[in-house]
């Protein structure tokens, strides 16, 4: 469980970009902000196991919707046997496309194949099955943050305000500084995952930008 809430997140955020006026942006506009970097830069980049979910779904067609409505990014699939299927690109998905299989066989390839609707997932197994059991291992897409709520792990509650500080800035057309703060989270992240965690850029751990004082038309 996170160590800071909403309120606390907001008020580092002022801080950090010097945005006390609640004219130049509102509490709900950085509550906005952190849900996007909640979910974009923290859930959907980095392993949370309190995020962790699993599904059976049988296949009977080559693509289909999945079960789950709650899928951020899929971790693995298996067969029944408890073999994983091997994830391939859009590329490697067109090429396996021109190769005949024999129908009925059990898949050993899959492919996101986009976003469907009611929150879905379409997935793709290759080769095609005439019914194949297949458990689809997933983080699951957290409940947005709402006044009061803290996060799901403490070890991203430094990194979560300076990317909710980067998504701001870049809101009041702050490019330089949201660049900046969104190396810095990037940098903060990676010290704690020792560089090993995913989607994340490489680089020693910045110092913290300096930060910024704003009046009401968003000039310094």
């Amino acid at each position: 469980m996170g160590s800071l809430n909403v309120a606390a997140v907001t008020a580092e955020v002022r801080a950090i970009l010097g945005a006390q006026d609640t004219n130049l942006i509102s509490d709900a506009m950085i509550l906005s902000q952190e849900n996007a970097a909640y979910i974009n830069d923290i859930c959907a980049k980095h392993p949370l196991p309190d995020l962790d979910k699993s599904t059976t779904q049988t296949f009977t067609t080559a693509s289909a919707s999945s079960s789950a409505t709650d899928i951020l990014y899929i971790k693995g699939i298996t067969n029944s046997s408890g073999v994983p299927l091997r994830e391939v690109s859009d590329d490697e998905w067109v090429r396996l496309g021109m190769i005949v299989a024999a129908a009925g066989t059990t898949p050993t390839h899959w492919h996101w194949a986009g976003t469907g609707t009611s929150g879905t997932v379409t997935i793709s197994v290759y080769p095609t099955p005439t019914s194949a059991a297949l458990s689809i291992n997933y983080q699951s897409r957290p409940a947005a943050l709402t006044t009061g709520a803290t996060t799901i792990d403490a070890m991203y509650d430094e990194p979560l305000v300076y990317y909710t500080a980067s998504r701001t800035a870049a809101y009041l057309r702050m490019y330089d500084d949201s660049t900046k703060l969104r190396q810095y989270a990037d940098a903060l992240v990676a010290s704690t995952h020792g560089d090993k965690s995913q989607g994340i850029l490489r680089g020693d751990k910045r110092s913290k930008p300096a930060g910024r004082v704003l009046s009401k038309d968003g000039g310094e």
